[in-house]
């Protein structure tokens, strides 16, 4: 959670809102056929673990794949993406990292120190229905 304060109190960005932002910038990249998801290992993980025992993980439902570490000095975001068949997948990644470090300092006016993108699968998509002359 990161606070600012402004003039008129203060106000908090969450890891589920950065995550959200970055989910939506991933999701928008050519070659992005969706996000990952968190592995039985990490649930279990999380389940045995206190909470100080670990980094804070976004819980949101719309952001699976994306974890977001985030405090006063530092923001790292880790995105599990599943890439279309066909696309690059180096390529894919690097402009995954890119779109999510420029959508999360437009949308949260601070820049993320560290954008580390997986592609943990590769999947076949199906092409956009062809429209007829006619």
């Amino acid at each position: 959670m990161r606070e600012i304060a402004t003039a008129d109190g203060r106000l908090v960005i969450t890891e589920p809102a950065v995550a959200a932002v970055a989910a939506a910038a991933a999701l928008g990249c050519p070659g992005v056929a969706a996000l990952g998801g968190r592995r039985l290992q990490d649930e279990f993980t999380d389940w045995l673990l206190e909470p100080t025992e670990h980094p804070a993980r976004s819980r949101r439902p719309g952001a699976a794949g994306v974890d977001v570490e985030l405090d006063a000095v530092r923001c790292a975001i880790a995105l599990e993406v599943i890439v279309a068949y066909g696309a690059r997948i180096s390529d894919v990644c690097g402009s995954v990292a890119g779109a999510v470090s420029s959508a999360v300092e437009a949308g949260c006016g601070f820049a993320p120190q560290a954008v580390d993108v997986r592609a943990v699968g590769v999947r076949r998509v199906p092409a956009p229905p062809q429209r007829g002359d006619g």
